[in-house]
């Protein structure tokens, strides 16, 4: 059994965001986005629950770019994210 998993992004911080997405050791999706758009993908159920992890390595602060005194990681403007078990 998995989860569909589709988060939807309304837009990227500085550009093209490289994203990877991990569930224990294995890796799930590898891919970019910039702007808004849709991340879809499978996530395995283990022992009646799914966890994943978002990497996001390109993520920057604006205090980073001389912007602003902000010091927080961006990268992904998450809007929402859902969630389907498929048998």
């Amino acid at each position: 059994a998995s989860v569909h998993s589709c988060i939807t992004v309304g837009g990227t911080y500085n550009g093209r965001q490289v994203y990877s997405i991990i569930s224990g050791s294995q890796y799930l999706l590898s891919d970019a986005i910039s702007g808004g758009g849709k991340i879809e993908f499978d996530v395995p159920v283990i022992d009646g629950q799914i966890r994943f992890d978002i990497f996001l390595p390109n993520a920057v602060s604006p205090k980073e770019k001389g912007e602003s005194e902000d010091a927080r990681k961006l990268s992904l403007q998450l809007l929402n994210a859902s969630f389907t078990y498929v048998n």
